[in-house]
């Protein structure tokens, strides 16, 4: 999408933004800006306008790394919730639908998953952590 000079490319611009598939928040903030689109409210208020009638759509890519749909993870976050609104456990167990995504990989026990391999300067050894998942 090329630059938008005047509303009505403005309004395309953001038609092809948002009809173009899965988008970020950021990205759709950093391609508003790049596009030298005028809004007439605030872009939070867009932003929060757009999200309350977007689809969700979880994307996720596993290999390597951490992935935040973890087990503990997520129950450190309901944790923290709780200590700042305890009021409202029952609630959040029983009536927020909360997103998850289903990983086809597993972790790795951790005899399978660390290596030892040579700094960077040769001198020296140190243990790092490679292919700690496979396909399940």
């Amino acid at each position: 999408v090329g630059h938008a000079d005047g509303h009505r490319a403005q309004r395309e611009a953001i038609s092809s933004i948002l009809c173009s598939g899965p988008f970020r928040p950021g990205q759709l903030a950093t391609l508003l800006e790049n596009q030298s689109i005028f809004l007439l409210v605030s872009l939070q208020e867009f932003i929060d306008n757009v999200l309350a009638v977007a689809e969700q759509s979880a994307m996720a890519v596993g290999k390597d790394g951490y992935w935040s749909d973890h087990w503990s993870y997520i129950f450190d976050l309901v944790d923290s919730y709780l200590k700042i609104y305890p009021d409202r456990e029952e609630q959040l167990m029983f009536d927020v639908d909360l997103p998850y995504f289903f990983n086809s990989r597993v972790c790795l026990p951790r005899s399978q998953k660390y290596v030892l391999s040579k700094s960077y300067d040769g001198t020296s050894y140190h243990v790092r952590q490679l292919e700690a998942s496979r396909e399940d």
